[in-house]
């Protein structure tokens, strides 16, 4: 747990990675905000190459950590597209 603390302590370093996670932060209390597409595309991006970054430092093997990644990367387009379709519906999205 202390592990993912310090990654998202980083991650917030970053300040396309903060402001995704404002806006995420903003909307779970109810209000609203708005966030420009590329800043949501290269918070992403952000974290998929943190992630991977991770894996290679990781004990895995090579086959492993590239089954690793490509799993990591699916996963975050993935929520890549739902963030950014949510974002668009409530008119929050600015493309």
């Amino acid at each position: 747990m202390q592990a993912v603390i310090a990654r998202t302590k980083i991650s917030l370093k970053i300040p396309e990675c903060a402001e995704l996670f404002d806006i995420i932060l903003i909307n779970a209390m109810g209000y609203k905000s708005v966030i420009k597409k590329d800043t949501v595309n290269r918070a992403i991006d952000c974290v998929i190459d943190k992630n991977k970054l991770a894996i290679d430092k990781s004990s895995l093997d090579k086959t492993e950590k590239e089954q690793q990644k490509q799993n990591c990367e699916s996963l975050c387009h993935l929520v890549k597209k739902w963030i950014g379709a949510r974002l668009k519906d409530s008119g929050q999205l600015i493309e």
